[in-house]
């Protein structure tokens, strides 16, 4: 199906410009135009454009660009990706050599790769968390749950290598009676980012996402912490100086990174 320059929401003249600025998504269009020969995008097809595009997406995280590297290592004949891209046919000169195959994706490009996409991956999980905790009034787990999710990663504090994670705060509980709404919502926020800059973001996502409504406690917090207090919070829990403008009672309600 071809898509029109008002469904991309840009045309061929800007896109490159969103590419060059890091737009992921423009990045990979522009792959898929030279790919499929798509006249609202590329001008015609571009072997080269192709690969250029792809690097330059996977370099930020797209996992789309990386399967379509990885699929060309691991068969480089197939230029048409198991014919996802059938008129890519037009982009075919038959390459038998090895030294004609310079365009595979190195080892190391394959590491540095899927580094990145596990990072967009992880920003992806981390901000969605960020909002799903704060949206239909949630305020934090009731206690057994919030213990639960707590224990699955409090041991790796405890280990004999412990030093090579930093310190992750209990939670908050009831019995905590002088702790607010707000300080225990900054709590599990934190936790989370805990587990996002320690690479464990994926499982504590899918145990958060499966709680059950009557498995959260709910409060009148109308306002939204944002993910810059979270990360003062955690700067406060590696014993770096926390901004005074940080404080709980000054938050603000932008996401940026």
């Amino acid at each position: 199906m071809i898509i029109t320059e008002c469904e991309l929401g840009y045309n061929r003249e800007n896109i490159v410009r969103e590419a060059d600025e890091g737009n992921v998504t423009a990045q990979e269009d522009l792959a898929r135009g030279y790919l499929s020969d798509n006249n609202a995008i590329v001008k015609s097809v571009d072997w080269d454009r192709v690969l250029y595009w792809l690097r330059r997406a996977a370099e930020n995280g797209s996992l789309w660009a990386f399967r379509r590297l990885k699929s060309l290592k691991e068969n480089p004949g197939d230029r048409m990706f198991r014919d996802t891209f059938p008129t890519s046919k037009k982009l075919l000169k038959v390459q038998s050599s090895e030294s004609d195959l310079h365009f595979l994706m190195s080892s190391e490009e394959e590491q540095k790769y899927i580094k990145k996409v596990h990072e967009r991956r992880g920003k992806e999980l981390l901000m969605h968390l960020i909002e799903y905790c704060q949206d239909e009034r949630r305020a934090y787990p009731k206690s057994q749950h919030w213990n639960k999710i707590y224990h699955d990663y409090s041991w790796y504090t405890n280990t004999k290598d412990f030093t090579k994670f930093p310190p992750l705060k209990a939670p908050l509980l009831i019995d905590t009676w002088n702790a607010s709404e707000k300080d225990r919502r900054l709590r599990l926020l934190t936790q989370i980012y805990w587990c996002y800059a320690n690479n464990k973001i994926g499982n504590l996502y899918n145990s958060i996402i499966s709680l059950k409504e009557d498995d959260w406690h709910y409060g009148d917090c109308e306002s939204t912490i944002s993910l810059d207090l979270i990360k003062n919070e955690y700067a406060s829990w590696l014993g770096v100086g926390r901004h005074p403008k940080s404080d709980i009672s000054n938050h603000c309600t932008d996401n940026r990174f």
